[in-house]
């Protein structure tokens, strides 16, 4: 952590990143979505997020972005970690996309321990 720690545009990847620099071989992705907003207007899974005055990040291409920095810059550089995107509906397509279910207590595929 000396040097720092990436974020980029969110904070999924400042965990993604943190993730990495302890080591870890596997990762279940939780609540990863990245779907635009489209004509629902939700925003956030839960309805209490108040928006920082002044600092707008509810359209689409927010989203998109984000998106975009999982794929094409975080994905290629965890290749050496085993990564479930354990959210079937999201829109990031850079890592297998799972049910909840089919990876929670499961055992590591390295190590034989628990995964969560």
């Amino acid at each position: 952590l000396e040097d720092g720690l990436s974020y980029s545009s969110n904070s999924g990847i400042a965990a993604i990143n943190l993730a990495d620099i302890l080591g870890v071989s596997e990762l279940i992705l939780l609540g990863f979505d990245c779907q635009p907003v489209g004509q629902t207007g939700q925003t956030n899974f839960h309805t209490h997020y108040e928006k920082a005055p002044g600092f707008e990040r509810t359209n689409d291409s927010q989203y998109i972005d984000f998106k975009n920095d999982f794929e094409k810059w975080v994905a290629p550089n965890v290749r050496h970690i085993k990564v479930w995107n354990a959210n079937p509906e999201s829109a990031i397509t850079a890592w297998e996309r799972v049910t909840p279910e089919s990876v929670l207590g499961k055992q590591s595929e390295s190590t034989g321990r628990g995964v969560l």
